[in-house]
Parts: C-alpha cells; structure tokens; sequence
C-alpha cells in the first residue's frame, strides 16, 4: 500500500480550486451502472449474500473494463467480506437488547467480554478495505487508477478493439464483396 496522505478526488480538487496545481487525472474511471459488458462468471463457493454484491459490483466494473478472469478470485474475496461484514453486524444488532449492547456478552462466571461477532466484522471490514482499495471503490483510491479514454468515448482497451474488428469482419462477410462488382 502507498504511505502518506490518501489524494483527494478529482471532485474535491476541483472544488477547493486544485490548490496544488498538480494536472488532475483526467482518467480516472467513473462508473457507470447497468452497462453490463461481458465479466467473468460468479463463483459458485460464494454466500447467496455474496453473490449479490457480485452481480452488482462486477457490472461496475465490466462497465469500466476493469475486471477480467485473472480478477475473480479478489473481486470473490471482497464480495465474501462484506457479506460477512453485513452479516455479523445483522447479528451484533440481534444480540442488542443483550447484556452489552450486542458488542459485549456475559460469560458463564459473569464477565462481560467482547463478542465473537465483533472480531469478525472488524476483520471483514479489514479486508474488505484492503480489496476495494485495488479495485478503485473509493472516490481517492479512483484517482490512483487510470482508464485512458479515446477521443470518441471508448476506453482504448485492446480486446474491445479486436472483438470490435471481428464483428466488423463478420458483418462484412454477409454482404456482396465490393471489389469482385467492378
């Protein structure tokens, strides 16, 4: 991980006039939601929990082109995380009518200690943390990710580029070849 100061977005430079003066990052990705490309398939090991933050997360990031099979397993990680996270929260939040608050239990000889629970979602929000940070789910840790933009909107990714070339070839192939007509 980067030591030092975590950068502040785009959004809040330009709000507070860029006082460093250092060039903004111009590509920097923004999300789009529920443009759907083609991202790799959810595990099947995943919590049903889970497998719903996947589904919403994966589209943001197919969106972006900034998932691909090598990213599963860490996109699979973080997903996992924050559905634990949720879930012992869910349970702290049951326990709160408890001795404690939910945060704390009474143990057989009296002595109030932390709950299990408690572990558990500070070590999801841990990793999920960790996760999300390489993946650029945070508005700064967007600034340190580049998506180069192409002048007509795309995103310059070298596979859309060829299977934007196959399709093109394949259509073509449909239709009467121009130089035999001459």
């Amino acid at each position: 991980m980067a030591k030092g100061r975590k950068r502040d977005p785009k959004a809040i430079k330009k709000l507070k006039g860029n006082p460093g003066r250092r060039p903004l990052n111009e590509n920097a990705p923004e999300p789009e939601s529920l443009k759907s490309e083609s991202f790799p398939k959810c595990p099947d090991y995943l919590t049903p929990d889970a497998k719903l933050i996947w589904a919403r997360i994966a589209r943001d990031l197919g969106s972006l082109n900034m998932i691909s099979e090598t990213d599963k397993g860490l996109l699979a990680v973080y997903c996992q995380a924050e559905a634990l996270h949720a879930y012992a929260c869910k349970q702290i939040k049951k326990d709160s009518r408890k001795a404690g608050g939910g945060y704390l239990m009474l143990t057989e000889k009296g002595n109030l200690v932390q709950s299990p629970w408690v572990a558990i979602m500070n070590k999801q929000a841990l990793i999920a943390v960790k996760v999300s940070s390489e993946f650029g789910f945070s508005p700064s840790a967007r600034e340190k990710v580049s998506v180069p933009r192409k002048p007509g909107g795309g995103t310059g990714n070298r596979l859309d580029e060829l299977r934007k070339r196959r399709e093109q070839r394949r259509n073509d192939r449909g239709k009467p070849d121009q130089r035999s007509e001459s």
